[in-house]
This record gives structure tokens, sequence and C-alpha cells, in this order.
């Protein structure tokens, strides 16, 4: 077993999330805000902005389509594609800056925890859950695709899952 550290070239020792992409790079979010790309044997940090670089990345997930996802606590979610990357906040429709957790579903939603709600990036729009939507909090804090499709969402009160219009509480699980 091999440990690496700061020494061998790691931005942090603290690894909080990782992704393998379609070359075989391996991305690592770390709490210090350091996305590190661990290629062809070596580390090196993937700055995207000064703002960024100091930010606790929550998530990465690589979808269907090889882009890299990074959800950040301060400054939203940032899409990798390529050498090319966009921001989506508030501004671009999410219900918050602060993202915990990203799953692509089979139909290639991209679904988003935040700190306030539910987002999901279906056909280019970005649609947004919470209280109002069926779900029992506004503070989602997993989400997952059963096999047959159903997509469920863990908060604190319960898990609910997805009908395709709304959540529905799952009171009684035997």
């Amino acid at each position: 077993c091999q440990t690496y550290t700061k020494s061998d070239g790691l931005s942090s020792n603290n690894i909080y999330c990782m992704q393998e992409d379609n070359q075989h790079t391996i991305w690592l979010g770390t709490t210090n805000g350091f996305l590190t790309k661990y290629e062809n044997g070596k580390f090196s940090p993937f700055v995207i902005s000064d703002e960024t670089k100091t930010d606790f990345v929550a998530d990465i997930l690589k979808d269907s389509r090889n882009n890299i996802w990074v959800g950040t606590l301060e400054h939203g979610l940032i899409k990798i594609t390529n050498k090319d990357y966009s921001f989506y906040t508030e501004a671009e429709g999410l219900s918050s800056h602060c993202i915990n957790y990203l799953l692509e579903d089979k139909d290639k939603n991209i679904w988003i925890c935040t700190d306030v709600g539910l987002c999901v990036f279906k056909n280019e729009a970005i649609i947004t859950f919470n209280e109002n939507s069926g779900l029992p909090t506004n503070m989602p804090q997993s989400i997952h695709e059963l096999t047959d499709g159903t997509i469920v969402c863990g908060t604190a009160p319960g898990l609910s899952y997805y009908n395709g219009t709304r959540f529905i509480s799952i009171d009684n699980i035997e």
C-alpha cells in the first residue's frame, strides 16, 4: 500500500472526494479548496480562479460525456469540459452556491444537493425541488438512483422518492 501526502505533490493531505475520468486522470477534492489532478504519475493543482482555490471541494462527478462536475461549498458548481469550465450559482438558477452532493441519472440529468434545496439540470434547464415540491426539508443530504430508475433523496427527517413531478415522503419502509 502506498500513501501519498503533500510531500509527494498533493495540495493537501485531507482528501474529501475523488473521481477518475475516461483518460484515467484522478481528480481529487480537498478541504482547502484545491482541485488536484493525478495523471502520468504526478499530482498537479487544477486552479480555476483565485477565488476557488480556497474553497472546500465537497463532491466530484464524471458524467457520461466525460465532463467533470465539481461541487464546492462557497462558489457553487463548476463544470469542466476538456480545458473549458463554466460556473453555476444562484445567478444561473441554482437554489444555492453551497453544493454537497452530485449524481447523474440514467437519463443524463445532473442532480445537485445544496444546502437549501435539490436541483436538477434537465434539458439545459435547472429545476429546483424543496419543501414545496414534497421534500421533507430544504436540506437534502444525499441522492441516489435505484436500479429501476427511481430517484430517492435522503434528508434528516427521512427518505423521499421522485414520482416524475414531485417528491413523495416514504413514511414506512417494510
